[in-house]
């Protein structure tokens, strides 16, 4: 049986939900994309760590020293995708297709004020600034 995978103007790759339900991912929840020997794997991402922060994908909550950091819905989406491609560079357009709608009014800053504000919450080493490439 040959499975269909969506794949998102955003990057996000909707499964089937009987695929989603083989694999064990519920609705929602982060996976992490691997080939090997050509073969694609999905995998949950249940639990990603960076330092003293816990980004766990299933519950998405984040924890920092084992304390709950409240964050909003945008703010932890973009946690878990800087968090999913750590080591590489993101650039601030990967960021807007990924956080918002192509309809969305005001954005100049938007995507400034969130990071602010993670920074605040997790720390101001936790996202990292690479002058005119992006984080």
């Amino acid at each position: 049986m040959r499975e269909t995978l969506i794949v998102s103007s955003r990057g996000q790759i909707t499964l089937p939900a009987d695929m989603r339900k083989q694999l064990g991912i519920a609705p929602g929840s982060a996976v992490i994309i691997e080939t090997r020997n050509g073969e694609l794997a999905l995998k949950p991402a249940a639990v990603l760590e960076i330092g003293d922060v816990k980004i766990d994908t299933a519950s998405r909550t984040v924890t920092r020293r084992g304390a709950a950091i409240n964050l909003t819905p945008r703010e932890y989406a973009l946690v878990e995708f800087l968090a999913l491609h750590r080591g590489k560079i993101v650039t601030r357009t990967m960021l807007y297709d990924h956080l918002f709608d192509e309809n969305e009014d005001s954005l100049s800053n938007l995507l400034d004020v969130h990071v602010s504000n993670l920074r605040k919450k997790l720390g101001s080493d936790f996202i990292v600034t690479r002058r005119g490439q992006g984080y």
